[in-house]
């Protein structure tokens, strides 16, 4: 157990923090699966900020397992009422997750956006503490990171394994170096502007690029329950696995990788399953996955954070991290066949949700 003092006030504010930023993820969760670029873009903002603050809070105790409980119970509230509360702005505005159905944005909305960005833009150069190369570099690794992401979570609500793999290898990549930066830096302030920029453009570039993707491959978030054939998710998460291996077998690592490799498949499995958790109408399912993926990313989040995100590791954990995923896509396919869970039921179905 760590030793470390923590005051009772800044474990509540911890607690507080994390059950924000959750219910803020779920929005950005199920937002990023949906046809609304503006609503993605207003629940990026949010998820973002309480995001930085709260990962900055837990990396100035150096993640000490202390905070490991009430940081995951706080996180499950909030992923559920995340949840719920966006299946009521879906329905409102009947946004779905059909790529081909368009929904109206208020011109207000988009002006308002349109301002957000010029007072990021504003805030990167009066806070700047840091080359502007260094800044630029910073906002395209977030541009391209979090467009990789999108289409990852996006990829991740279809059946299509393939394109699940490759783009995840991508996202993997830009993850670790983005984060790498940013822990490095000590996650100070005067860098969230640019990074939060380049994160709502990646996040909505990604959004349309990956909605073109599934257009033209023909998948769907719920194409799994109509019996369509695909490729098994299984057989590239072999082909990575073995991949992982091997390169920390070779680079004299394993003895270092193991325990992240343990982690990485572990917070993947969980990850899928609750990413497709969030996008659909179960909330006991959603809960149930949800303690498992909050509880995982802390402890494989702390592991790298510990070992300075060596780049030794960065192989193992990528090649991990998609084969985890690509499981938990198997197992959670599986149960919504099980149960019959649907991405869209709430707003076609109203009645039912």
């Amino acid at each position: 157990m760590d030793k470390m003092t923590l005051s009772l006030s800044f474990v509540l504010l911890l607690v507080l923090m994390a059950y924000i930023q959750n219910t803020c993820y779920s929005l950005t969760s199920r937002a990023g699966n949906r046809n609304s670029f503006i609503y993605y873009a207003f629940t990026m903002l949010l998820s973002n900020l309480v995001f930085f603050s709260t990962l900055k809070m837990l990396v100035s105790k150096n993640m000490t397992l202390i905070l490991w409980v009430p940081y995951t119970v706080a996180t499950v509230f909030g992923s559920v009422s995340g949840a719920a509360l966006s299946m009521k702005i879906e329905k409102l505005f009947n946004i779905t997750t059909k790529p081909n159905k368009n929904t109206s944005t208020p011109k207000m909305a988009q002006v308002f956006l349109l301002v957000m960005m010029g007072i990021l833009i504003l805030l990167s150069i009066i806070l700047a503490r840091k080359s502007a190369l260094a800044l630029m570099t910073l906002a395209a690794l977030a541009f391209m990171k979090d467009a990789g992401f999108t289409a990852v979570r996006r990829s991740r609500n279809t059946n299509n394994a393939t394109y699940h793999a490759l783009i995840s290898i991508v996202d993997g990549v830009l993850w670790y170096f983005m984060w790498r930066e940013l822990i490095m830096a000590k996650l100070t302030f005067d860098l969230f502007p640019p990074y939060l920029f380049g994160s709502i453009l990646g996040g909505m570039s990604g959004q349309k690029v990956s909605m073109t993707i599934e257009r033209l491959v023909g998948t769907s978030a719920d194409s799994h329950l109509k019996n369509k054939d695909s490729v098994s998710p299984l057989v590239p998460a072999s082909i990575l696995a073995t991949i992982g291996i091997l390169f920390a077998v070779i680079s004299k690592t394993i003895d270092q990788a193991y325990i992240l490799m343990i982690l990485a498949i572990s917070q993947n499995i969980s990850f899928a399953l609750i990413s497709r958790a969030r996008s659909r109408n179960n909330f006991i399912y959603h809960a149930i996955a949800s303690v498992f993926s909050n509880g995982i990313w802390y402890l494989t989040f702390r592991y790298l954070t510990r070992e300075q995100m060596s780049l030794m590791l960065l192989t193992p954990y990528i090649t991990f991290t998609i084969t985890g995923s690509l499981v938990g896509i198997t197992v959670s396919m599986a149960i919504e066949r099980w149960l019959n869970i649907t991405s869209d039921s709430h707003v076609t179905n109203p009645a039912k949700a």
